[in-house]
């Protein structure tokens, strides 16, 4: 399963922040951002910006396919830290 884009929560520690911080986010998820594949969204209660999203992460499994990094393992179970 290819990450594709991530939608921060409120609770998170990186929400509406300009950066995310690389040590509290799954690396996986970090090699397919930095590589243009996969985006870091804030929550939002905007219906419009949430369909646009899916739309966008939809269309990118095909338009950016090449850009998928999945050179590191998933997580087996997730994690609380």
């Amino acid at each position: 399963m290819d990450i594709r884009d991530y939608l921060c929560l409120p609770t998170h520690p990186d929400h509406g922040k300009d950066k995310f911080n690389p040590d509290i986010v799954p690396p996986r998820l970090v090699a397919n951002i930095r590589s243009g594949y996969a985006k870091f969204y804030d929550w939002t209660e905007d219906e419009r910006k949430i369909k646009k999203w899916i739309e966008e992460a939809f269309k990118a499994r095909i338009d950016k396919a090449d850009l998928i990094d999945n050179s590191l393992p998933q997580f087996k179970y997730n994690r609380c830290e």
